[in-house]
C-alpha cells in the first residue's frame, strides 16, 4: 500500500539523494498544492476550505521568498526556476 499512489516511484528519488531528495520535495509540494486546489470543489461548508487557502499562501510566500533571495543574490534563472513548487522539476531529477 503506497501513502501517494499518484506520484512515481520514490526509489528513484533515493539513488542520489543529494539530486533526488530536491526532486522529492518538489512532488510532494504539488501532490499537497493539487490536494489544497481539490478542497476548493464541491461542499463549500467544510474546514478544509480555509485550511487549504491558508496552506496554499504559505507555500506561495515561501515561493516568493526563494524568488527574492535567488534574485537579490544574482542566481541565475535556471538555478532556482525549477525548484519552485508551481514550474519545472529539477534538472537531474526523474520526472
Amino acid at each position: 500500500m503506497r501513502i501517494y499512489p499518484d506520484l512515481p516511484d520514490i526509489s528513484e528519488f533515493l539513488l542520489e539523494p543529494r539530486k533526488g531528495l530536491p526532486g522529492l520535495e518538489i512532488q510532494l509540494l504539488r501532490h499537497v498544492m493539487e490536494r489544497c486546489r481539490k478542497a476548493f470543489i464541491g461542499y463549500p461548508f467544510h474546514i478544509g476550505i480555509p485550511l487549504a487557502y491558508l496552506v496554499l499562501k504559505k507555500m506561495e510566500i515561501q515561493a516568493l521568498t526563494a524568488l527574492i533571495e535567488a534574485k537579490s543574490s544574482r542566481s541565475p534563472v535556471e538555478e532556482f526556476e525549477a525548484y519552485l513548487p508551481l514550474r519545472g522539476t529539477p534538472r537531474g531529477a526523474p520526472k
